[in-house]
């Protein structure tokens, strides 16, 4: 079956976009602490519905220079449909990390913690592939650079421009 809708799957998100119907800001999505979508504060009021699967999760009106974010932060297909305020739809996100970056934290000080939690952000590595995955631990001299040579490690606090998710 053949979608026609609008799909954004590309770095695109974090560039201003506007719909080919409306003249409408393409809105901030990204899934840094859950699924978040911001609309640009010179942008016109958007619906927005956060779908997972079938079943919407949160359903919001968001005027201009407003932010909304379902309650969920797990790893999921996460959909988002935006629409203007009368109900016509504009175009869908579909959760992709394809070409992104994506931040994982191991907010745990224990050096058991991170040596386990390390092979299964490995595995997340390998099953995204096209995705730059940067770990934050508080370990940095184990020199696990080495060891792990597809993940990019970074100290806690350290900024990380265009993040599109993090966990």
């Amino acid at each position: 079956m053949r979608q026609t809708v609008q799909s954004e799957r590309s770095i695109k998100n974090f560039l201003p976009f506007y719909s080919a119907r409306k003249n409408i800001p393409h809105p901030n999505i990204h899934f840094n602490d859950g699924p978040v979508v911001e609309n640009p504060g010179d942008g016109q009021p958007i619906k927005v519905r956060f779908m997972l699967g079938d079943h919407c999760e949160y359903e919001t009106q968001l005027g201009p220079g407003e932010w909304a974010k379902a309650d969920k932060k797990f790893a999921a297909v996460w959909k988002i449909e935006i629409s203007d305020c009368d109900g016509a739809h504009l175009y869908n996100h579909i959760f992709d990390t394809a070409q992104k970056k994506v931040r994982i934290n191991i907010d745990s000080r224990s050096l058991g913690d991170t040596l386990a939690w390390i092979p299964q952000i490995e595995a997340y590595k390998k099953a995204h592939r096209d995705t730059k995955v940067f770990v934050c631990h508080f370990w940095p001299t184990l020199g696990f650079e080495s060891e792990y040579p597809e993940l990019y490690f970074i100290d806690p606090g350290q900024q990380l421009d265009d993040c599109y998710a993090t966990y």
